[in-house]
């Protein structure tokens, strides 16, 4: 005897996508108001630490069994993205590098990774995922546009 399959309601997916966005953008915001009263990166690791606390559950139940090796180069992944990439954001923004131009900057990460695709990793993009490339970076300066000023910090912050 087999179980009927499950559906979601149609409205499950696009209600955890509006759920990620608010959670990841709000990073930003809650990393600079956090930061008037804790170091910066004692806020991330907290921040990361909860939130793998969170995920980790799921990610037993339904995500993939991956051997030692594996498990060992998603860590270093997952340390060098927190390190490098929120580890950056949390510090510009604790040194008072306008959280506006903290996030257009973060923003476009995806445009480098596409135009060092070629030249590093010798995969090309098609004309589809420039567009596209392209209207997230449009996206992005539409949304930023009005939040940009380069504020009080020193040099090396940006």
């Amino acid at each position: 005897m087999t179980l009927p399959k499950h559906q979601p309601h149609r409205l499950v997916w696009p209600l955890l996508a509006a759920a990620l966005v608010v959670s990841w953008s709000s990073g930003f915001v809650g990393i600079r108001y956090a930061s008037e009263s804790a170091d910066v990166m004692l806020v991330l690791f907290w921040r990361t630490l909860m939130s793998g606390l969170v995920l980790l559950p799921f990610a037993l139940m339904v995500g993939p069994r991956i051997d030692a090796g594996a498990l060992v180069r998603q860590m270093a992944f997952g340390v060098a993205m927190m390190f490098l990439y929120l580890g950056g954001f949390a510090l510009a923004i604790g040194h008072h590098v306008p959280t506006g131009l903290v996030a257009l900057i973060s923003d476009l990460v995806p445009l480098a990774i596409a135009a060092l695709s070629q030249p590093v990793l010798g995969h090309r993009l098609t004309s589809r995922q420039w567009t596209g490339t392209a209207l997230g970076v449009a996206g992005v300066l539409i949304v930023s546009l009005n939040s940009l000023s380069l504020g009080t910090a020193p040099a090396w912050a940006y």
